[in-house]
């Protein structure tokens, strides 16, 4: 039996970086087949203009001052080091608008790569430092999880599906979803915020021995 996990994210979201990486983690400690993970839209920063904003610029003005900006930030790489996250902050020079990405998301949703590309685009900004609002990185990033490349720089050059994925994102709002990253599972249960490691093998495990339960014969 698999459950369907909905995990709503910005790739560009440090605690999506963190919470999902953990996720991930513990998923890997299962059979991937107790699980479909599919990706849902979410902008931590909706009104960045179309080419982005230099890095340190955008973090002055988003939290104010640089302890400010610190404070925000020592958690997020407390936690990495922690769990072994790979990071590498001293290399993000941009913050990217996210929109082409998310829709990168979702085309590759149709192949059933669209978890596998989410985590590709965290780990290009997080890691490589790479801009993802740049077509030319993401179609870099689609090809690794079998997109066509030129069939990826034909569409991002069109205004396909902005419309469908700027719809999900306000009906996410409408929902009540405020934070990033949530997840959603079997369509009911909400799990809101970075959860440690320990929680998401907990969590799985229970789903994972729910379904080998609803799989055994009767006993007669």
């Amino acid at each position: 039996m698999t459950t369907k996990i909905e995990f709503i994210g910005d790739p560009t979201c440090p605690y999506c970086y963190l919470g999902y990486s953990r996720f991930s983690i513990a998923r890997g400690e299962f059979d991937q087949d107790v699980l479909d993970v599919s990706i849902a839209p979410f902008f931590i920063n909706p009104d960045l203009p179309a080419n982005g904003l230099e890095y340190q610029q955008y973090l002055l003005a988003r939290f104010g001052e640089q302890k400010a900006v610190a404070a925000e930030l020592t958690p997020f790489m407390k936690g990495c080091e922690e769990d072994s996250i790979p990071l590498q902050l001293d290399r993000v020079k941009v913050m990217p608008n996210t929109l082409h990405a998310q829709r990168l998301i979702h085309w590759a949703r149709e192949i059933g790569a669209d978890a596998e590309l989410f985590e590709a685009l965290q780990a290009s900004h997080f890691v490589g430092g790479f801009d993802i609002g740049n077509d030319a990185v993401l179609r870099a990033r689609a090809e690794t999880v079998g997109m066509d490349g030129a069939t990826v720089m034909s569409m991002l050059a069109t205004d396909r599906d902005n419309n469908t994925i700027d719809a999900r994102y306000k009906e996410l709002i409408k929902q009540g979803v405020r934070e990033v990253p949530t997840w959603i599972i079997g369509g009911t249960y909400v799990v809101t915020g970075v959860q440690s490691l320990n929680f998401w093998r907990n969590v799985i495990g229970e789903i994972d021995e729910k379904g080998r339960q609803m799989q055994r014969p009767p006993l007669n």
